[in-house]
């Protein structure tokens, strides 16, 4: 009898702790299942914020958009970005593309970028510039500049005055580079080959064919030149357009010397222009910034070029494209591409699209050299990823236009869906 009932002791004994470890095993996950909650939400409300504070940046870039002759750092936003110091704001437009820049233009910006001796290019062949439009054939248009032009440009010179982020001015543009852009953005390549033909003697004589609006303007050229689809417009536009690229008001001082002194654009004393429009764009009492109208006084007072035919005029402007705006919240950051998308009438009004976004909830971990490392276990490596890239939607931007997919890498070149 005594063995049944310590017999009966020990089950009940272990049906307890069994009981005991369920019931613990339950607190754990449920503890654990609220700490997840709660970083959750935390991280929740962090993205919000980050939003938020970008968001406020595009309402007060957006303010008058569509009767602003200029932007500059004397706009209001800047008022707002200087006195939060999580916020950084950034014309990133306003630079060399060396997607699409034509060679001739590019010799000449090659010589007079940087201080001589040095130049632009690094091994520079006699034919390197045949190697360049080989490589815009063969390779396509680059968004990584650092990987894609490794081999043609010093990485600190990339980082220093180029960018992927600018339009393709129709009348800039290298014509194989806009070929290709054509077979891009429209999938087909008999289009392509007939953009290329209607273009290719206007651009071989150095015309600027149209500008933005009017009778001569970028829709009416496609409405008018035969043998191309007028419809092409529609799919090109407004990565290709007649805007001008970059804005004198933050573009680096030695782009605008260098462009200024290319013979055949035509600038009287370029470098005293240059000096006018430098002086002029940090002058303090200048509240609104170099204008269009400034900038056709300066560049040509007494309209020998016949504003706005002369490409130089297609280079330089007073309009900031594209903008780069960065939160930080302790660990936590937002980094934001929004472009401007111009009107394809003078009726239409500009606004902003997002095409790009990363944001950051959790610290990036420090990268260690592999040799630094003795030993790793495989379950710990598995652990170490706490940061994250998160590309999505816009959620709450509503000064941003929603059509936004988060293929960011495409974002500029391949035709909007």
């Amino acid at each position: 009898m005594s063995n049944e009932k310590g017999s009966s002791s020990i089950v009940v004994l272990a049906i307890v702790m069994f009981l005991s470890t369920v019931f613990l095993a339950m607190v754990i996950f449920v503890q654990t299942s609220l700490l997840v909650e709660m970083e959750n939400k935390k991280a929740t409300e962090l993205r919000k914020l980050l939003i938020e504070e970008a968001q406020e940046v595009v309402t007060l870039l957006q303010e008058d958009l569509d009767e602003r002759e200029s932007d500059s750092s004397n706009d209001p936003v800047w008022d707002y970005v200087n006195t939060n110091d999580d916020i950084e704001l950034k014309d990133v437009g306003s630079y060399l593309n060396p997607n699409w820049i034509d060679p001739s233009v590019f010799e000449h910006i090659n010589k007079t970028l940087l201080p001589a001796p040095r130049r632009v290019f690094k091994n520079l062949t006699e034919s390197g510039f045949s190697e360049l439009t080989t490589f815009w054939d063969e390779e396509g248009i680059q968004l990584n500049l650092a990987e894609g032009y490794k081999d043609f440009f010093e990485e600190e010179v990339i980082e220093e005055f180029m960018t992927p982020y600018t339009y393709f001015n129709i009348n800039l543009c290298f014509e194989y580079v806009l070929k290709k852009l054509c077979e891009v953005r429209t999938g087909s390549e008999n289009d392509s080959i007939d953009f290329h033909s209607a273009i290719k003697e206007k651009l071989l004589q150095r015309k600027v064919i149209l500008d933005q609006y009017g009778p001569n303007g970028i829709e009416q050229w496609f409405l008018k030149t035969n043998g191309i689809n007028p419809g092409l417009l529609k799919k090109m536009f407004p990565v290709l357009n007649a805007n001008p690229v970059l804005n004198v008001n933050f573009a680096p001082e030695e782009i605008i010397r260098s462009l200024l002194s290319y013979k055949p654009f035509g600038i009287q004393n370029p470098n005293y222009v240059a000096d006018r429009i430098i002086n002029k764009r940090e002058d303090d009492k200048n509240k609104k910034g170099l204008t269009t109208k400034d900038l056709k006084t300066i560049i040509d007072p007494n309209d020998k070029l016949k504003y706005p035919g002369p490409r130089i005029f297609h280079y330089l402007g007073t309009i900031t494209n594209f903008w780069e705006i960065k939160v930080t919240i302790g660990e936590a950051s937002l980094r934001w591409i929004i472009a401007r998308v111009p009107g394809l009438k003078q009726s239409d009004d500009p606004y902003y699209k997002l095409i790009e976004e990363q944001i950051r909830l959790t610290p990036e971990k420090e990268k260690v050299d592999p040799e630094d490392v003795e030993e790793s276990d495989p379950e710990d490596e598995s652990n170490n990823n706490e940061s994250s890239d998160i590309d999505d939607g816009t959620g709450n931007m509503d000064n941003i236009d929603p059509d936004y997919t988060d293929d960011s890498e495409n974002q500029l070149i391949e035709e909007d869906s």
